[in-house]
Formats: C-alpha cells, structure tokens, sequence
C-alpha cells in the first residue's frame, strides 16, 4: 500500500512518498492504531523518519515545522508512525478503532510516535532538498495528533508482494 495526500491529484511534493509502500502478507492486515514503518519499496533500504529536535528553517524558506527525511537503519526509532483517523473523520466523530482493518482508499492520518506530529504536506514551501518546481515540503505537523486536513493520506493499495513474485520469476529465466 502506499499513501497519497488527499489534498492533491498526483503530488510531486510528496513523489518520495508515493513509492514508499508498507510491504504486508497475505492474510495480514494493517489496523487502525497499528505503529508501523514505511519502507521505500524500489530500494527496499529507506525508512521514513522524523526527529522531534529538528525543524525546517522558517527564516530559510521552510515552513519551521519538524523535519520528515529517510533513513537506512531499520531499527531506528524515530522511524514508527501510527495509524490513526484522518482530520475529516475527527470533525464528524468517526472514530478509527484499534484493530479495525485499513481498506484500500481509506483516508487516514500518521502521526510521528515519538513526537505526536502528524504526517503533512505542504504546497507553499519547497523542499530543502530537491527544490524543483513542484517538490514541496514535508513535515511533521499538530500538537498531540491534532492538525488540519493537509494530514490525510489515502492508502492506495499495490500488490507489492506479486510484483516480488514477477521480478523473482524474470531473474530465473
């Protein structure tokens, strides 16, 4: 599955993102208030992070907000977001219950475990390190979880696991 802002069509502020993909089994379901990791899906070695001591420079063009980069080390703990209802869903008192599976166009929020920031992009400040014309920022954004529509993904999902299966089978022929 991968995640896609629901503000945007395609978003090439996010275009890291958009390959980043939670890699699940058969029969294995990604719930609501799961902590999970996102893993880049073509190098299968970045993971999504944020640190909560680091923000985007305000006076340099950023918004000031936490930083959101990739990271290789699996077992880094800044790396686990969690599953929780999206920005809609808290003004109509949806609620997202722990253990209840994420379906396939769901739109949900990921919130930074270690700092309670929301996954959020932006369309007003580039990215600091890729500043072409439609690469924007990302950060982690809210106090305690709470923050604003720009915080809601839609999980787009992918058969990661049958695209491994068809590139396996290439190689053996």
């Amino acid at each position: 599955m991968t995640m896609v802002n629901k503000n945007y069509s395609l978003i090439p502020a996010v275009a890291a993102f958009l390959a980043i993909g939670v890699v699940h089994c058969e029969n294995v379901h990604i719930t609501c208030g799961s902590a999970i990791k996102l893993r880049h899906v073509q190098s299968k070695k970045y993971f999504l992070k944020s640190n909560a001591n680091q923000q985007y420079g305000a006076g340099s063009g950023g918004s000031g907000q936490q930083v959101v980069t990739l990271s290789t080390a699996r077992g880094d703990p800044d790396a686990f977001w969690q599953i929780r209802e999206s920005h809609v869903d808290t003004i109509t008192n949806t609620t997202c219950r722990n253990g209840t599976p994420i379906q396939c166009g769901s739109t949900i929020r990921l919130t930074h475990v270690g700092s309670n920031k929301n996954l959020h992009s932006h369309d007003q400040y580039l990215a600091p390190l890729s500043q072409a014309h439609g690469n924007n920022e990302v950060s982690g954004f809210g106090d305690e979880g709470v923050g604003d529509e720009s915080d809601d993904w839609i999980v787009d999902c992918v058969n990661v696991v049958k695209k491994e299966k068809e590139k396996e089978k290439e190689k053996e022929k």
